[in-house]
């Protein structure tokens, strides 16, 4: 499956593992489950492809898009975004505004490991600015 595959698709579950090191690193995977019911890992760049995975493997992983989720939200995918110059997987851009990534490392008990979002574009391009390409936007 490729990146391209997502855009419209409707989001019904967000799976999020966290492990901990003490003293160390904390690591967080997202999974996404799509109205296709096939469960997804997060894209790691909007030209690689995206790994359709058995629900076994999503063991031990929480569903937070009820923790996360206006009922009144359209979760479907609107576009991926990714940052110019740097090395971090894309942001998935929803048709309700929401942005949001998969944050695989950080430092010990900050609790920026996993699901990392910004509420719509505005705040995003206030934190990183407009250096970053869309999808949408690519020419392949």
């Amino acid at each position: 499956m490729t990146p391209h595959h997502l855009i419209d698709n409707r989001i019904t579950h967000l799976f999020e593992r966290i492990t901990q090191e003490f003293g160390g690193l904390d690591r967080g995977e997202l999974f996404i489950q799509l109205e296709t019911g096939e469960t997804i890992e997060f894209p790691l760049g909007l030209k690689s492809e995206i790994s359709i995975i058995l629900e076994t493997e999503i063991s031990g992983s929480n569903n937070i898009l009820s923790e996360n989720q206006n009922p009144n939200a359209d979760w479907r995918i609107k576009d991926l975004i990714e940052l110019n110059h740097s090395e971090s997987q894309p942001y998935i851009e929803l048709h309700c505004g929401l942005l949001f990534t998969e944050e695989s490392v950080s430092p010990h008990g900050t609790g920026l490991a996993g699901f990392r979002s910004f509420e719509n574009l505005e705040i995003f391009e206030a934190f990183f600015g407009k250096d970053y390409q869309r999808l949408s936007e690519m020419v392949f």
